[in-house]
């Protein structure tokens, strides 16, 4: 699970076109994020409306500031109506999260596994959300 004060940076998106330009960027991006220090890890979900979405988590907002300021992340930001017809990016610091039972409670997507689409809720405990909006 992401640790309490973390923060999450999800990218909601519809994607109408995927094609060798867009995988090959892709993955360079997923790389890149797992190379940089305070790298937590990601999430991927779908809603009932199709969307999509994946969640990075960062140890701080730095971190995260930093992986945005990666040439191929601002060629991704540059060349997104290629490939979505629309898009969104939140930002949030994880209050808490909690849980029981059986769920898997593993964080992070493996690398061999990133395309599987997961869902995962983390509560926002009705406080606290911050956001940032780099225009």
């Amino acid at each position: 699970m992401p640790p309490a004060g973390s923060i999450a940076a999800t990218f909601v998106f519809d994607q109408v076109r995927r094609d060798d330009a867009f995988e090959e960027l892709n993955e360079r991006i997923r790389r890149i994020a797992r190379s940089r220090p305070g790298y937590l890890g990601r999430k991927d979900w779908r809603d009932s409306e199709g969307h999509r979405a994946v969640t990075y988590y960062w140890e701080s907002m730095d971190a995260l500031r930093e992986f945005a300021s990666d040439p191929d992340h601002r060629e991704a930001k540059r060349r997104h109506r290629e490939w979505y017809a629309g898009y969104r990016v939140e930002i949030s610091r994880v209050l808490r999260v909690y849980g029981g039972g059986d769920l898997d409670d593993t964080f992070g997507v493996p690398p061999e596994a990133e395309d599987r689409v997961g869902h995962r809720d983390l509560p926002d405990g009705g406080e606290g959300m911050e956001g940032r909006s780099d225009r």
